[in-house]
């Protein structure tokens, strides 16, 4: 995983965007902030007209300005705003390859109550394709908080979340004192290497390792949501999606795993995916 040093922070007029801002910042300030809000040129398929064009684009710099009111609070020096023309999801993604963005923010919905499919079709398609970490601040996050040190971390094997970017975030935090516990599906070698990983000196404070039950994926998701209570930072591996052989798809043939629809969706901590 590459320094993250430029964030795409997804702009819509909404609270949760103006907090999930303020929760990067919290994060680690020393970043160039690119504020993008994308105007869109079709509703239903349908073309959208000038007048309701121009009642998006003043909502769109409305959007814009809350959030770098926002990060100005928080010492946010490195900022950089533009309005976009199109299909949200592709203007978002094309721009984080344009500018070379190192981490995309985006909230898991516009409204504080989850839409039906629990993660809104924007966010799904940003974290399905984005070809950088993804931060997600959910619909049940907690209000920023003056720092991010409790962090849990996802471990389900090597193929999803590697030991090297395990230890690549928690340095990335500016927080000076971690506070580190590892959820780990199987116990064994892969979850000793993360937890040495993780074992930074001068950084993190401490390390817990808690297993998640076994049962079925939904089963262990609902523990791994109810026990992430009180955390400030959930981290957890992207999988890619499942191809999607019947039924219709917007993604291209694929679909959101499960594992990341949910907690992406539920989690009542933010959720970091990288």
């Amino acid at each position: 995983m590459p320094p993250l040093r430029q964030v795409l922070i997804c702009s819509a007029r909404s609270e949760l965007v103006v907090r999930a801002a303020k929760y990067v910042a919290v994060m680690n300030p020393n970043m160039t902030y690119h504020l993008v809000s994308v105007v869109p040129t079709h509703k239903s398929r349908l073309p959208i007209t000038p007048l309701l064009r121009n009642t998006f684009l003043r909502m769109a710099q409305e959007a814009v300005h809350e959030v770098e009111l926002a990060l100005m609070e928080h010492r946010v020096l490195a900022l950089r705003k533009a309005i976009l023309y199109g299909r949200p999801e592709e203007e978002l993604l094309k721009y984080a390859v344009n500018y070379s963005i190192d981490l995309i923010a985006i909230t898991s919905s516009v409204t504080e109550s989850p839409p039906r499919d629990i993660v809104g079709t924007v966010t799904k398609a940003v974290i399905m394709r984005a070809p950088t970490p993804v931060f997600v601040y959910t619909s049940t996050s907690p209000p920023p908080p003056k720092e991010v040190r409790n962090v849990a971390i996802l471990v389900e094997g090597r193929g999803e979340i590697s030991s090297d970017k395990v230890r690549e975030v928690l340095e990335w935090l500016t927080t000076p004192s971690l506070r580190v516990r590892l959820l780990c599906y199987h116990s064994g070698k892969y979850c000793s290497e993360v937890l040495e990983a993780a074992r930074i000196p001068g950084k993190v404070e401490e390390v817990l390792v808690d297993h998640v039950p076994g049962g079925k994926e939904y089963e262990r998701l609902d523990w791994v949501v109810r026990s992430v209570e009180g955390e400030h930072l959930l981290v957890i591996g992207r999988g890619g999606g499942q191809r999607v052989t019947k039924g219709f798809t917007l993604l291209g043939g694929r679909r959101l795993p499960m594992r990341e629809n949910v907690l992406a969706g539920l989690s009542p901590a933010p959720v970091l995916m990288i």
